[in-house]
């Protein structure tokens, strides 16, 4: 359990970002699902409700997603059911409904947990962050950023992309063992590996060979060279490599 000195909800956030950073024991609140497991003491605790950032809105080429909403929304909400529906399923496969209500995806991508089923998809999109100090970022070069005090409000989803999204784990509502996005465009294809355990990691190299028409075979052997994979308690580093090809063909034969 955490114990916290003060309690603000900023009304900008110029406002919130100023109260962040004005202490390094402050916190800001998002959903709080992994906070209320910790056992910290907080000196600020900063609340972004009322700034807005609950909605989920879209332009002629893009999808506008803002820091504070929740996992179920995305699940739920008619225009990323009608752009990218396997986000929406992504975030379906996370824990259960409780929790989706709760959890909200820019605490969700500001962490960067590797075991993410949201930002392989973010990153296979080429998706983009909006942090209210650093400024804009793609999702993929905000994943290499030094971690710094910052709050994340804004998500922008290209449109024009197709993406699906596959992955197993050892039970219904439990982390992924290994997941997969691949995002299609016009111009390019982009095969992203979470869960790996580590974060989300874009192959380069099997992605432009994908993009150049090169077969499954030859695509799931680069694969499996360039893309580093680990082991922990879900699965071993060997397993996961094998696995990779099977989600690769799963998704390959659904285009």
């Amino acid at each position: 359990m955490y114990t916290v000195r003060s309690y603000v909800r900023p009304e900008s956030l110029n406002e919130a970002i100023t109260e962040l950073r004005s202490g390094k024991h402050n916190r800001v609140v998002g959903g709080g699902v992994f906070l209320k497991m910790q056992h910290r003491a907080i000196g600020k605790l900063i609340s972004l409700d009322g700034l807005g950032l609950d909605q989920i809105t879209e332009t002629e080429d893009s999808v506008h997603i803002g820091g504070a909403v929740s996992l179920r929304e995305i699940e739920t909400n008619p225009i990323i059911l009608e752009h990218f529906p396997a986000l929406s399923y992504a975030v379906s496969q996370i824990v259960g409904v409780q929790m989706r209500n709760l959890a909200q995806i820019g605490a969700s991508v500001f962490s960067r947990y590797g075991f993410s089923d949201i930002i392989p998809c973010l990153v296979a999109t080429g998706a983009k962050v909006k942090l209210a100090h650093a400024g804009e970022f793609s999702v993929e070069a905000f994943l290499t950023m030094d971690r710094d005090w910052d709050i994340l409000y804004e998500i922008i989803i290209p449109k024009g992309v197709t993406l699906s999204y596959d992955n197993l784990r050892q039970t219904n509502g439990d982390f992924s063992s290994l997941n997969l996005a691949i995002g299609k465009s016009s111009d390019q294809v982009r095969i992203v590996y979470g869960a790996r355990p580590m974060g989300a990691f874009l192959a380069e190299q099997a992605s432009a060979a994908a993009g150049q028409g090169k077969t499954l075979e030859q695509v799931t052997q680069l694969v499996k060279q360039e893309v580093p994979f680990g082991t922990n308690l879900r699965a071993s580093a060997k397993y996961r490599r094998h696995l990779a090809g099977v989600l690769l063909e799963h998704l390959w034969e659904a285009e």
